[in-house]
């Protein structure tokens, strides 16, 4: 099982009952696609807390390296749910 800590180095802990029906490979990548979901949510997440006072209100514009750290984040986030989708459907039998 992949690590369970984010890149922000928090814990998380799944769960899921759908694993049941997946092979070994199966599991393998839905268990590293929600590391990605989390991971990316974890960056955009770093990246607005750098912009907020102390107050938690925004304070900052985002920067150019911001933006483009978001959009490659975004490219991973898309792919890992694709993966997640596509591995729910076999495990309902859609495909």
């Amino acid at each position: 099982m992949p690590s369970t800590e984010n890149v922000c180095g928090q814990r998380i802990d799944y769960d899921f009952a759908i694993r049941e029906a997946f092979s070994e490979r199966e599991e393998a990548l839905y268990d590293s696609a929600y590391s990605e979901v989390e991971n990316t949510l974890a960056i955009i997440a770093k990246i607005q807390n750098g912009r907020t006072d102390e107050d938690g209100k925004i304070s900052e514009p985002l920067t150019l390296t911001e933006v483009r750290i978001i959009q490659e984040a975004g490219v991973h986030l898309d792919r890992a749910l694709t993966v997640i989708e596509a591995l729910e459907d076999i495990s309902e039998g859609v495909l």
